[in-house]
C-alpha cells in the first residue's frame, strides 16, 4: 500500500533494485522519465530489477512511466504476479540480459509498443497474462527463449511477435482480431502448439527466413489461416485451419514449408494454396469442403504433393495453372464439383 512516484522532468527510474530478494505487494510505481523512447537510453522505468535480484512483485500498478512499467535485466529472476502495467511510454513489462523468472496473471494495457517484451537472451515463463490495446501483445526478440502459455493477446496489430533469432515455446495462447495472431519474422524459430488464432488477417504468419514448428494450432475465421511468405520454412503439423476468407494454408514468395496432417476445410477459396516460386512438401493433409479447390498450385510453384485427401471441394481437388510444376503422388480425390484435378496453361503435374 505504498506509492513510489517521481515528479519533475529530470531523467530517472522510480525504484531500482540492484541485488537481493524483495517483496513488493500492492505498490504503485509511476512517473519515471526517459531520455528517449528506445532500449538504450537512460531512465524511464517504474520498477527496475537488476543484478541477481529475486523475489515477488504482486498486485502492483506500474503506470505513466516514460518507457517501461517493470524492467527485469541482468540475471534477475523475479515472480511478477497479478500486477497491472498500463499507459507506459513503450512497454508494460520488459526482460533483458539473461533474466528469467515468471510473469503470471498480469494485465498489460495501453502500452504503445508491446505489453510484454523479451529481448537479448532472456528466458522467462509468461503465463496467463492479458495484453491488449497496444501495437503488439507479447514480443520475443534477439536470442530470447522462454515459454509463453495461456496468455490472451488482443493488442491491435500483432498478438505474439517472434523476431530476430528468438526461439520461444508458445503454448495454448489465444490471439484474436489483429493483423496477425502470431507472426514469425527474420530468422526466428521455436515452436507454437495448441494456440487459438481467430478473426485475424493472418492466423499465423511466417515471414523472412523464419522456420518454426507449428503443431495442433486452431486458426479459424482469419483471412488466411497459416501463411508462409518470403523465404520462410519450417513445419506445420496437425493444425486445423477452417472458415478462412481466403485459404486455410498458403505459401508464396520462395517459401518452402513442410505441411503434414493438417485439416483445411470450409475455407472460402482453397484449402492449401501455392503461388510465386513456393515449394516444399504437403503430405497427408485433408482439404475438404472448401469453396474453390482442395489445393491450388499457381505461377511457378513446385511443391511435392503426396497422399493428401481432397474431397467435396467446390471446384477441383487439385488445380495446377500458369507455369506451376508440382509433383503429385498418391493423392486421394472424390466428390469435387468440377473434377479431381486439372492442368491449365503451361503447368505440369510432374517436373521430372
Amino acid at each position: 500500500d505504498l506509492s513510489f512516484e517521481h515528479s519533475g522532468d529530470s531523467v530517472a527510474d522510480t525504484v531500482v533494485v540492484m541485488s537481493g530478494s524483495v517483496v513488493f505487494e500492492r505498490c504503485r510505481f509511476a512517473g519515471a522519465v526517459a531520455r528517449a523512447l528506445d532500449d538504450y537510453s537512460e531512465g524511464g522505468s517504474g520498477l527496475c530489477l537488476y543484478g541477481i535480484t529475486s523475489g515477488i512483485v504482486r498486485d502492483c500498478d506500474a503506470l505513466n512511466n516514460g518507457r517501461y512499467g517493470i524492467r527485469v535485466s541482468d540475471q534477475a529472476t523475479p515472480m511478477l504476479e497479478t500486477s497491472t502495467c498500463r499507459m507506459n511510454g513503450l512497454r508494460g513489462i520488459a526482460y533483458f540480459g539473461c533474466s528469467a523468472g515468471t510473469a503470471r496473471g498480469n494485465v498489460c494495457t495501453r502500452n504503445p509498443d508491446s505489453g510484454i517484451f523479451v529481448g537479448d537472451q532472456a528466458r522467462p515463463t509468461l503465463e496467463a497474462n492479458t495484453c491488449k490495446e497496444g501495437t503488439r501483445g507479447i514480443v520475443f526478440s534477439g536470442r530470447a527463449t522462454g515459454v509463453a502459455r495461456h496468455n490472451i493477446c488482443n493488442a491491435g496489430w500483432l498478438g505474439i511477435h517472434v523476431a530476430g533469432e528468438a526461439e520461444p515455446t508458445l503454448e495454448a495462447n489465444t490471439c484474436g482480431q489483429q493483423m496477425a495472431g502470431i507472426q514469425y519474422s527474420d530468422g526466428a524459430s521455436g515452436s507454437a502448439r495448441e494456440n487459438e488464432c481467430y478473426s485475424n488477417h493472418f492466423g499465423i504468419l511466417v515471414a523472412g527466413h523464419a522456420r518454426p514448428v507449428l503443431e495442433a494450432n486452431t486458426c479459424r475465421l482469419n483471412s488466411d489461416g497459416i501463411a508462409y511468405v518470403d523465404s520462410a520454412a519450417g513445419v506445420a503439423r496437425q493444425n486445423t485451419c477452417e472458415k478462412s476468407i481466403a485459404h486455410g494454408i498458403s505459401a508464396y514468395g520462395q517459401a518452402r514449408p513442410v505441411l503434414e496432417g493438417n485439416a483445411c476445410r470450409h475455407n472460402n477459396m482453397s484449402g492449401i494454396g501455392y503461388g510465386d516460386s513456393a515449394a516444399g512438401i504437403a503430405r497427408g493433409n485433408v482439404c475438404a469442403n472448401n469453396a474453390e479447390h482442395g489445393i491450388h498450385v499457381l505461377q511457378s510453384a513446385t511443391p511435392y504433393l503426396h497422399a493428401n485427401i481432397c474431397r467435396a471441394n467446390g471446384h477441383f481437388g487439385i488445380l495446377m495453372a500458369d507455369h506451376a510444376c508440382p509433383y503429385l503422388a498418391e493423392n486421394v480425390y472424390g466428390e469435387n464439383g468440377a473434377g479431381d484435378s486439372v492442368v491449365e496453361g503451361y503447368a505440369e503435374d510432374d517436373p521430372f
